[in-house]
């Protein structure tokens, strides 16, 4: 809990960095973990006033905190306030418990930075810090977002960035995964000799973390915590313009009715995700960033959440995708093939578990890698009447003269772990 990349000393170094809001919910947070720490997962009130007062000084002067019988406690530092759920006063879980209710915390979760909520079937899930229960339930796909009070029919950019929560329930659940093309059934044939995942001579993020050492960690986490968040549309920009082209936009959404974010490769090469440019590693770089384009999807989606404290983004993983397939139990379903790519979220057809443009928007790029220096593409797209389980083949940066991957039929997923 103490060191490690996701520690509370690693984390109070960066607090440093953040705006002053941030930094003393920051704070508070570190102090909420440092008080569970204390109770072996179970947060009570004289705990969390001594560590606010370890933080932040005496109650009364350096912080304020409301009666021990209110629920939630509302934490107030200058004018900053911080809610956090009085856990002895929630709820158990039960069968009958509605979605989004906030319910105790299982006690192996002693880091979430957040809440547990009920999906409406029995099970408690994490609801991260600063994100909001918007509707949905296990039957149905329980959507968050980023925004408060955002709803499940939000458009258009004055929304918040929504996820959907995929379940897994044990490491069988996080496979790789071949899928019948009549019935969408798992089944065997997937070749674990060419497809791979994580790649152990993939990428390093520029600061020691290598491509194995993050998938290990989702993959962790994930088990923990049993079960990950899934961009409920493909990554888009906020605009409702399609791009003609790449650009150097860099602020990725996950919201409906936006423009996609196609018009990109998935990084420079399999062991670069930084920027495009590799030192000729593919002459064709130079084509990628005269056109505008100096990131790729990994490097996108890493850092779409790159200072949140609750959760790390990334790529969608390949055992993901599979996964998502394997709960939304339709992924042989396809849609009507278009001209363009649409707007995000815009076929009201192309739907599953209240996730969009799977089958028929854009193809999107995933970190599962195949032989010949390959990264699998998943789903369909806008002019390909595809399978969602659909994979195939794409050279990382590839840039051929018509931009045929990476160009605007191919775009990308962002999914979210819980840290």
């Amino acid at each position: 809990m103490l060191s490690g990349n996701n520690g509370i000393l690693q984390r109070a170094t960066e607090a440093k960095t953040y705006s002053n809001e941030v930094q003393i919910k920051e704070r508070i947070r570190l102090a909420e973990l440092s008080a569970r720490a204390n109770g072996e997962g179970l947060l009570t009130y004289s705990a969390l006033n001594t560590e606010l007062t370890k933080e932040f000084g005496a109650k009364g002067t350096g912080y304020n905190i409301s009666d021990e019988t209110e629920n939630p406690w509302v934490i107030t530092v200058e004018d900053v306030t911080y809610e956090i759920s009085n856990e002895e006063n929630l709820p158990e879980i039960t069968a009958d418990t509605p979605a989004g209710t906030v319910v105790k915390t299982p006690s192996s979760w002693t880091s979430l930075l957040g809440k547990a909520i009920s999906d409406g079937n029995g099970t408690a899930i994490p609801l991260p810090a600063d994100f909001y229960y918007v509707g949905g339930d296990y039957n149905s796909g329980l959507v968050i977002s980023d925004k408060e009070n955002d709803n499940m029919n939000a458009s258009n950019i004055s929304m918040g960035n929504q996820f959907v929560w995929i379940p897994v329930s044990s490491e069988d659940d996080l496979v790789r995964t071949k899928f019948d093309t009549n019935t969408g059934n798992p089944k065997t044939g997937l070749s674990t000799s060419n497809y791979i995942e994580p790649y152990t001579n993939g990428y390093s993020d520029g600061n020691g973390t290598e491509e194995t050492e993050e998938f290990n960690t989702m993959k962790q986490q994930v088990l923990k915590y049993g079960g990950f968040y899934i961009g409920r549309y493909e990554a888009g920009i906020n605009s409702t313009t399609l791009r003609n082209g790449p650009s150097t936009d860099q602020n990725v959404v996950c919201k409906k009715g936006v423009a996609p974010f196609n018009w990109v490769p998935w990084g420079a090469s399999n062991s670069d995700v930084s920027s495009l440019v590799d030192s000729g590693y593919f002459d064709y770089d130079a084509e990628w960033v005269s056109l505008g384009q100096s990131y790729g999807a990994v490097y996108l989606s890493k850092n779409m959440y790159l200072n949140a404290s609750s959760v790390t983004s990334t790529l969608c993983y390949g055992s993901q995708w599979d996964a998502m397939c394997r709960y939304i139990g339709d992924s042989q379903r396809k849609t009507t093939t278009k001209s363009n790519p649409q707007l995000t979220g815009s076929v009201s057809t192309d739907v599953s578990k209240n996730i969009y443009d799977l089958a028929g928007n854009c193809f999107e790029l995933s970190m599962e890698y195949r032989s010949n220096e390959c990264r699998q593409i998943r789903g369909g797209a806008c002019n390909s009447s595809l399978s969602i389980f659909n994979r195939f083949d794409g050279s990382p940066s590839e840039c051929s003269d018509d931009l045929a991957y990476g160009g605007s039929g191919y775009a990308f997923r962002v999914t979210l772990y819980i840290n």
